[in-house]
């Protein structure tokens, strides 16, 4: 991961990385982005009622969906 690692590490793998997500692929890939949390806020949306009066759910579950 970009954000664990330091000194020529991280400025190595931060010049590859850089070539991956430029701003034009970030601007691309924003609906996809949207799209994925409109999906996530209607999965909860959903299952909260369902989740009993607490309210809770397992996060881990929901994300793997």
């Amino acid at each position: 991961m970009l954000i664990t690692q330091t000194g020529e590490q991280w400025k190595d793998l931060r010049s590859e990385m850089s070539l991956t997500f430029t701003t034009g692929m970030i601007k691309r890939m924003l609906q996809i982005f949207k799209n994925s949390g409109d999906r996530f806020v209607f999965f909860l949306e959903q299952e909260i009622p369902r989740s009993g009066p607490e309210g809770e759910i397992e996060l881990s579950d929901a994300y793997s969906k």
